[in-house]
């Protein structure tokens, strides 16, 4: 009686050609998935700020009152400024917090208001007129801008 052996592996040689050519493939893949995640994080930043200034006036024209909006280089805080001292720019213990929201990391946030705020009167329209800049640690940047009637735009650079 004849016993016949098969192979049923792989050979070293064959593991370390499937290991290399993976590890190719991943080099050429990741500086493309790390240019993506990083246009992901900056447009998804500005389509929140942009949803939110959205809210910002609808609320100020559903409350009549008036809807401010601070910016800094991490973040904003939106709130409806008609507490006791009221068009004050400052968040009271009596005024309701509408969104508090910091931006992922790696983007800032700039504006040309000339106070890094804005607000919205009863009627849904800005105070601060201008542009609101958000910016990537690679340069990218998004814009959204306040119009004097009160769109809200956002625009790709």
């Amino acid at each position: 009686m004849k016993i016949i052996y098969r192979n049923k592996g792989f050979t070293l040689l064959e593991l370390m050609i499937v290991i290399a050519i993976a590890g190719i493939l991943a080099a050429l893949a990741v500086p493309g998935w790390l240019a993506w995640r990083a246009t992901a994080k900056i447009n998804g930043a500005a389509t929140n700020l942009r949803g939110d200034l959205e809210m910002a006036k609808m609320r100020a024209i559903k409350e009549n009152a008036s809807v401010a909006t601070l910016f800094t280089t991490s973040g904003y805080t939106i709130f409806i400024d008609n507490g006791a001292n009221p068009d004050n720019w400052t968040r009271e213990a009596d005024e309701i917090l509408l969104r508090n929201r910091q931006l992922v990391a790696g983007v800032t946030a700039s504006t040309n208001f000339g106070s890094d705020r804005t607000r919205f009167n009863g009627r849904g329209r800005p105070e601060g007129l201008g542009t609101v800049v958000l910016t990537d640690s690679s340069g990218n940047q998004r814009q959204i801008v306040l119009s004097i009637v009160g769109r809200i735009r956002l625009q790709y650079n």
